[in-house]
């Protein structure tokens, strides 16, 4: 009876330090029905679990759209449907025709591949847009990152809404403390779910306020999460009546040119006081107050964008003496742009004043305009966060257009090399032929033509220019960790197959930082006799010249140590053009049980 209960201990213990995460990922084309389209998985396309053992899979939302990716949904099953196959796994061999729904919750635990394919059910060839979620359980082995940032850290507002980016690895939860002092938790300590965004409460203008976001999962909480600032809006001083501060205005003729002038409502944290004048009807909007001892009875203000602001004037007890609201010029006086193809070009114009009893005034003044250049860029995203053992198969690519006030006007062919793009008129994703890997970076590109079309009312005649881009440059940066592995003893050196398991390390090497060339942690050797403990460090990097071993940190000797060992490290499918990796190798033997190890 004893030996279950301790037995029945062991396995809680073990299962303690273990979990489990589900999350989905998304997987999408579009296409001609006819055509017919199709969507390829396979089982390597699945990086949602980073790494961890994966317990399991299922074909989540299945989602169908016709035109666009936001079109109708209602066609499928008479203008088209879909046929689902897959190949290996608990599913293997299935083969679903249908829609939507057809498709939701089959198991295809262990598939190699999976196939979506459209099919034309009428006369007509029809463009359809379709997605799929794949739901992927797995277990976690290790806690997140601790890399959540903030994403505002100044003129936070007052209402206590902030935000955060997304930690690396398995989420669960985000526990948020907030303090006004560095370390403190007095504004605010709640453990949160997977969200990115909480409300703190009403904050103080003007404040520094201390941040520390820690993700968890099942594995535990992250480690050495460093703690972060941000600071409150400071509002304005005169923002009532009753703080209006004193003001002295230029002399007449000599403009409003002044910086104490230049009110930057829309940003500086303005708000509305409720105090009206006649011209503005029930709102004044965002307003601020000035007090001046008046020389003259004539006051003049420039009201120029953002907003075109206008001006109410209280004597001393608060009764209005005038009130002018925004300027405005003639409908029909249009200014047009003297710049010709894709240049913006420029205008200018005399403007001639009225008063309030429509007496024309002698002054004038002069006005200019300018336009931008239409122009259009293509860039891919940056790769990162792979081991030199692993592959890229897609980037994303942004496609962007500047100088125009209307997108309508300019439209995009995209043009891929070395791979196709997952929509031809803008910003998507490219999936390459041959994936990346560490050795074979070149060779991809997309490049965009853009027909950006000027209507008459812009420049008077209508026009059309082609603009071009390309981008033949992927930023693709992989990471070299350093690892450690159990042999029976040093004269038994760990191979490239010991150490690698397809495209990654195999369960048995421990992985590292990316280049480590220190240890200095307890090893617990669980094998009954002594065993060899390998450390792995890439060639190229500083090598470790102390090996040091003990019962604890502070009672450390000096311990043999075995060099002169190297192996090539590469995938177990070695992809064309890939140079192993070579690694250095150093051999301990570790008693049973728990060591001390510091290597430097």
């Amino acid at each position: 009876m004893f030996m279950k209960k301790n037995t029945l201990f062991i396995l809680c213990l073990t299962l303690s330090f273990l979990g489990f995460s589900q999350t989905a990922q998304n997987f999408a084309t579009s296409g001609q029905d006819s055509a017919p389209t199709v969507l390829t998985i396979n089982s390597g396309d699945i990086t949602v679990n980073g790494g961890d053992p994966i317990t399991a899979i299922s074909i989540g939302t299945f989602t169908s759209n016709y035109n666009s990716p936001t079109g109708s949904s209602t066609q499928c099953g008479n203008w088209y449907d879909f046929i689902l196959n897959v190949t290996g796994g608990a599913a293997d061999g299935t083969s679903v025709q249908g829609c939507d729904a057809d498709f939701n919750g089959i198991d295809v635990t262990g598939f190699t591949t999976i196939t979506l394919t459209s099919n034309d059910s009428d006369f007509a060839t029809d463009t359809v847009f379709f997605d799929v979620d794949l739901l992927v359980t797995f277990t976690v082995s290790s806690p997140p990152s601790c890399d959540a940032t903030l994403t505002q850290t100044t003129n936070v507002p007052t209402s206590g809404d902030i935000s955060w980016t997304a930690a690396t690895g398995a989420i669960d939860n985000y526990n948020v403390t907030v303090g006004t002092t560095s370390g403190g938790n007095d504004i605010y300590d709640v453990q949160l779910g997977d969200v990115l965004t909480t409300n703190i409460g009403t904050l103080t203008e003007g404040t520094t306020y201390y941040v520390n976001i820690v993700p968890s999962n099942s594995a535990g909480p992250a480690t050495g999460c460093t703690e972060q600032t941000f600071t409150t809006f400071q509002g304005v001083v005169n923002d009532t009546q009753a703080t209006a501060i004193p003001i002295t205005p230029a002399a007449e003729g000599t403009g409003c040119s002044s910086a104490q002038f230049t009110l930057a409502f829309d940003l500086d944290g303005t708000t509305d006081s409720g105090v009206d004048g006649s011209c503005n009807g029930a709102s004044t909007g965002l307003d601020q107050w000035f007090t001046w001892t008046a020389t003259s009875d004539g006051l003049l203000f420039l009201d120029t964008a953002p907003g075109n602001p206008g001006i109410v004037v209280r004597d001393t007890s608060g009764n209005e003496i005038d009130c002018a609201q925004t300027f405005t010029s003639n409908a029909t006086a249009t200014i047009y742009s003297n710049g010709s193809g894709l240049t913006g070009g420029s205008a200018s114009a005399t403007i001639g004043f009225a008063d309030n009893d429509s007496n024309a005034w002698t002054d004038t003044d002069g006005i200019s305009y300018s336009w931008q250049n239409a122009n259009v860029t293509i860039n891919f995203s940056n790769l990162n966060g792979k081991n030199f053992l692993e592959t890229y198969t897609t980037v994303n690519y942004n496609v962007n257009i500047t100088g125009l006030s209307n997108s309508s006007n300019a439209v995009n062919t995209v043009t891929p090399t070395g791979g196709a793009v997952s929509n031809s008129t803008g910003s998507g994703s490219f999936t390459f032929t041959d994936a990346i890997h560490k050795d074979n970076n070149s060779g991809r590109s997309v490049a965009v033509s853009t027909d950006f079309t000027r209507p008459a009312g812009v420049t008077g005649s209508s026009y059309t220019v082609t603009d071009t881009a390309s981008d033949t440059t992927i930023n693709a940066g992989f990471t070299y960790p350093s690892f450690y592995i159990w042999a029976t003893d040093v004269t038994t050196v760990p191979t490239n197959g010991d150490i690698v398991d397809g495209n990654d390390f195999d369960s048995d090497a421990t992985e590292l930082g990316n280049q480590a060339n220190s240890i200095n942690t307890t090893i617990n050797n669980t094998d009954a006799n002594p065993r060899a403990f390998w450390f792995g460090i890439r060639s190229t990097v500083n090598q470790p010249t102390t090996f040091q071993t003990g019962p604890s940190s502070a009672l450390l000797s000096d311990t043999n140590v075995t060099t002169g060992n190297t192996v090539d490290l590469q995938p177990t499918s070695v992809p064309s053009g890939y140079t192993g990796e070579n690694y250095t190798l150093y051999g301990i033997t570790l008693q049973p049980g728990q060591t001390y190890v510091r290597i430097t």
